[in-house]
């Protein structure tokens, strides 16, 4: 019955040997029944092997309690051969312990199946938590939840953290110049950069499509996070060299951090972090920005006026009103401006016109953000035959010259520097 079996069975004695084993068993060590019964253990095996089989059939004998689950693997001419062993005390019929009988299952083909299990699951963990196809950092759903569990980590321990959301400037003009695939290797550097200028224990990720997430934990001072920052803007200080074609490219970082007056959310923080990025944004990119009380107003006030006309277009609560554009040169009306007006709104007063010729800042024409995509930006608009004007003109630092290269129409001059003139 016990060659029947097909699990390994053996008896041994207090002395530690074999004495009964079934077939299989004496099999699997390359012997016969008879060949294996009556050899001591210190025989068969290797000594440090004996000296723990030793161990566990004393602990049985001794205690006469039963051990269970005892994991093996076993070094054979076919390879490893993984084993689970469950010993017991053997009693005689007056019920004293005159050795032990085990029980060996061959467990060789579950770890195989478990540890195939575990390669794939630890694959689809990985899939899930990182960014596979590109960067090879982790993802938006990583970001977030080491975000949470860093901010709640930072309030219980009293410490200092900082979260920087960090966005590719232009992007899409990249991708649209030089192509998808370029793009992609553009995110793929610049995941490289940004990981290799901060400590281990600080967490990169690509949160967006060019956006990457930054957490900072455990910062000395608020200040270290302008460090960090600065020096992420300045690696992109010179081109990057994309298989031989060299390609500008600069970053907006904004900074959110803990703790802040009134923050007791790590999800407010990421928002305050998204707020100061687009203020780096409107202030012409290539930089970074700590999140601050005046940074929030001025995102309100936009945000309401934002809302604002949305209700008006909904209200039918615009209306055209007409100005006349005078020569100077013989005080005759040349043309008329075209003007949008809204009627009085109660949250934000009279508007300023909205021009049906389309109206672009100063600032826009000036050295810091005058480039090749300002260009091209404008140049789509003259091909679409709408006419560019440039307001307020002298109010900043731009000059005539500049304006050359530029499809602009119209140039208004600041209505203060006539006065300043006759002054």
């Amino acid at each position: 019955m016990l060659d029947a079996s097909p699990i390994f069975i053996f008896y041994k004695d207090k002395k530690n040997n074999f004495v009964r084993v079934n077939k299989i068993f004496a099999e699997s060590m390359g012997m016969s029944q008879n060949e294996l019964e009556g050899k001591s253990i210190w025989e068969i095996y290797p000594r440090e092997v004996a000296e723990k089989y030793w161990k566990d059939d004393n602990e049985v004998i001794s205690s006469g309690n039963p051990k269970l689950n005892i994991i093996e693997d076993i070094k054979t001419s076919h390879g490893i051969r993984h084993e689970r062993t469950d010993k017991f005390p053997y009693k005689n019929s007056q019920g004293k312990i005159i050795g032990i009988i085990g029980f060996v299952q061959d467990i060789t083909e579950l770890v195989i199946n478990e540890e195939k299990i575990n390669v794939k699951t630890a694959l689809l963990e990985h899939i899930a938590s990182h960014d596979p196809l590109l960067t090879e950092i982790p993802n938006r759903y990583t970001f977030k939840k080491t975000a949470s569990l860093t901010f709640e980590s930072a309030k219980r321990y009293n410490r200092k953290l900082a979260i920087l959301l960090i966005d590719i400037d232009k992007f899409k003009w990249i991708n649209d110049q030089y192509g998808h695939a370029t793009g992609d290797i553009v995110l793929e550097v610049t995941a490289s950069l940004i990981s290799k200028s901060i400590r281990k224990s600080d967490l990169l990720a690509r949160i967006g499509g060019d956006e990457f997430g930054l957490i900072l934990a455990e910062i000395k001072s608020i200040d270290d996070a302008g460090i960090v920052a600065n020096n992420i803007v300045k690696l992109f200080n010179n081109p990057l060299d994309i298989n031989g074609t060299l390609i500008s490219c600069s970053v907006s970082i904004g900074i959110a951090c803990y703790p802040s007056g009134g923050i007791d959310d790590v999800d407010m923080l990421l928002k305050q972090a998204d707020i100061a990025m687009y203020k780096v944004k409107e202030k012409g990119r290539n930089g970074f920005e700590f999140f601050s009380k005046e940074t929030f107003i001025e995102y309100n006030k936009k945000q309401g006026l934002e809302f604002e006309l949305i209700n008006a277009m909904k209200s039918n609560r615009f209306y055209l009103v007409y100005q006349p554009i005078v020569d100077m040169r013989n005080n005759k009306i040349v043309g008329l401006e075209t003007l949008l007006r809204m009627t009085k709104s109660p949250m934000f007063g009279a508007i300023d016109p909205y021009l049906i010729e389309l109206e672009i800042a100063e600032s826009m024409t000036e050295s810091n953000s005058s480039d090749k995509y300002i260009e091209s930006w404008l140049k789509n608009f003259k091909e679409l035959n709408l006419k560019l004007s440039i307001d307020h003109f002298g109010t900043g630092c731009s000059c005539l010259s500049k304006l050359g290269g530029l499809p602009i129409h119209t140039v208004k001059i600041d209505g203060g520097h006539p006065q300043h003139r006759e002054q």
